[in-house]
């Protein structure tokens, strides 16, 4: 019997992190029903096969074919709305490797699309607060019209247009649209054939909006042309003044206070005021070659090393590319 891969891929902003959490929380319970969900990119905030994205940036689908091909139930379950997100970024060869990984599959294509002024709206919040990366127009100054005309905005809000590239470039048999404002769950476990409900643990909500004022202020810092450095000082502020739920905001002000704190430490160590500190390992925490460093400067080091921590139901390309951005 022909195996069966069921892809969800987004939209941005329609539940996805939601869902993702569902399905990782319920892995277990998958089983009973012949249906694998392979460990997500434990680098990832949402347990989400977020590898996949990554290696389409660099031309191959090698992490995806492996988690195939440790799975011996007859459905696999893959989930990461960076398949919507920058499907038109990824090359013909990558997706030519995606499609080979594939083979033997039939593969259905799980997409989610909500009211496209939420949508629209949604998304552009995001891309206002993401981490720079110029080409996917992240950390924009637009206001949200401008955003919306964006070629690329305009790509992801068509979704007649959207379910069939999907279809073409993924080499899917169909493509499943589901309505966010509808029972997406329920289209998902009629498409992924799940049976052993009872068992299941409840969908939760994961991600909270933020406020179209917080977004405002974010967007007029954006077009100031701080260093991304002193852009992230200045969103940790803003998260330290108004306490929102985002988890965006969250990770700027963890990493900035953290920062703080040892900065501290290493200017007390090389004033001679405490002794070094070891960690478990036996090496320093504190480091007197960082004492005169600003306060950002660990914070930076630290998105440098997991720029998709910082992101809210989204995604990045290779890391070496973000660092490469201004």
């Amino acid at each position: 019997m022909t195996r069966k891969a069921v892809i969800h891929v987004g939209l941005p902003k329609t539940g996805t992190s939601a869902l993702q959490d569902w399905c990782y929380r319920n892995r277990e319970n998958f089983l009973a029903d012949g249906i694998a969900y392979p460990p997500p990119d434990s680098r990832s905030i949402s347990p989400k096969h977020q590898y996949i994205v990554e290696d389409l940036f660099s031309g191959h689908a090698n992490r995806m074919r492996e988690a195939l091909q440790n799975t011996t139930e007859q459905t696999v379950v893959l989930t990461t709305e960076g398949l919507t997100n920058h499907l038109y970024d990824f090359s013909d060869g990558a997706l030519e490797e995606f499609r080979t990984a594939l083979h033997g599959f039939a593969v259905r294509i799980f997409l989610v699309v909500r009211d496209k002024e939420f949508f629209l709206k949604s998304y552009y919040k995001q891309a206002v607060l993401n981490p720079p990366i110029l080409r996917f127009n992240y950390a924009t100054s637009l206001n949200l019209n401008e955003f919306s005309a964006l070629e690329r905005t305009r790509r992801l809000a068509d979704y007649d247009r959207l379910a069939s590239d999907l279809s073409v470039k993924y080499g899917a048999a169909d493509v499943v649209v589901s309505k966010y404002e509808g029972d997406w769950l329920s289209d998902l476990i009629k498409v992924a054939g799940i049976t052993t409900l009872p068992t299941f643990a409840p969908l939760q909500k994961v991600h909270v909006s933020v406020s179209d004022d917080v977004v405002e202020i974010v967007r007029q810092v954006n077009g100031k042309g701080l260093t991304e450095q002193q852009r992230s000082q200045f969103l940790a502020v803003v998260q330290n003044v108004l306490h929102t739920d985002h988890n965006g905001l969250l990770l700027y002000a963890r990493q900035h206070d953290a920062a703080l704190l040892r900065n501290k430490a290493n200017l007390a160590v090389a004033q001679g005021i405490m002794p070094p500190q070891r960690s478990a390992g036996g090496h320093s925490c504190a480091d007197p070659n960082l004492a005169d460093r600003p306060a950002g400067t660990m914070s930076f080091a630290m998105s440098a090393a997991g720029p998709f921590m910082v992101l809210e139901d989204g995604d990045l390309p290779p890391q070496s590319e973000l660092r490469s951005q201004p």
